[in-house]
């Protein structure tokens, strides 16, 4: 990777995450994390290719509420 991008968003302006999980991540048994902040119609952070992503997102989940 040449470039790399760091963001940074607030557990308290997490609106919601999101999940997804395409036909190669079922083949790789991973998937896809999208959070969304407040006011934002896009994705703040997407990470991709994440192993365990279900158990990820519910980690993010529990601490923002």
């Amino acid at each position: 990777m040449w470039n790399r991008q760091k963001k940074t968003v607030l557990y308290k302006n997490i609106d919601h995450i999101t999940k997804t999980q395409g036909f190669v991540n079922k083949v790789c048994k991973n998937g896809n994390i999208g959070i969304y902040t407040l006011g934002s119609g896009t994705k703040e952070i997407l990470f991709k290719d994440i192993e365990k992503y279900e158990e990820w997102r519910n980690s993010i989940e529990r601490v923002t509420k």
